[in-house]
């Protein structure tokens, strides 16, 4: 099992014990299992890795909005 499963399974773990981690990108709690993603701080594409210091914990719809943007880029985007 890779990374990004591991870690995906213990925030769903936490959350159906109440215990709600917080989306990096938007800063709302994550209150539904479904809605759990993994994001890369540098994305893949760019030449970000698989480690957990490039992973975050964010909602499927924030990271699907962040796309292929860093972490810096969208919170420039979000503030303008």
């Amino acid at each position: 099992m890779g990374l990004t499963s591991q870690l995906n399974r213990k925030y769903r773990a936490l959350i159906a014990r109440g215990i709600y981690p917080v989306c990096y990108l938007c800063g709302k709690e994550i209150k539904k299992q479904n809605e759990v993603s993994q994001d890369h701080l540098i994305p893949k594409a760019l030449g970000g890795e698989t480690i957990k210091p490039n992973l975050i914990c964010s909602h499927k719809y924030c990271n699907n909005l962040k796309g292929m943007m860093t972490v810096q880029e969208w919170f420039d985007r979000e503030r303008s």
